[in-house]
């Protein structure tokens, strides 16, 4: 997963950077020197198949 340079768009001039966190979360970081707004986001590859038989939509609900 990290061998090699992240695979950028020609015209994509902003800098990104891979991190692995000590609890082996992977961050991508992209840094925007001409953007007037950050903002993040959290990708956990769980959804509805995975919710407790006793909670149904909880999935759904926490997306939100």
């Amino acid at each position: 997963m990290f061998d090699g340079p992240l695979e950028q768009s020609v015209g994509d001039t902003r800098q990104h950077q891979l991190i692995k966190l000590p609890n082996n979360m992977v961050v991508l970081c992209t840094s925007d020197p001409d953007s007037a707004k950050a903002a993040a986001s959290l990708s956990v590859n769980v959804g509805s198949m995975a919710d407790p038989k006793e909670f149904p939509g909880m999935a759904h609900f926490l997306e939100h």
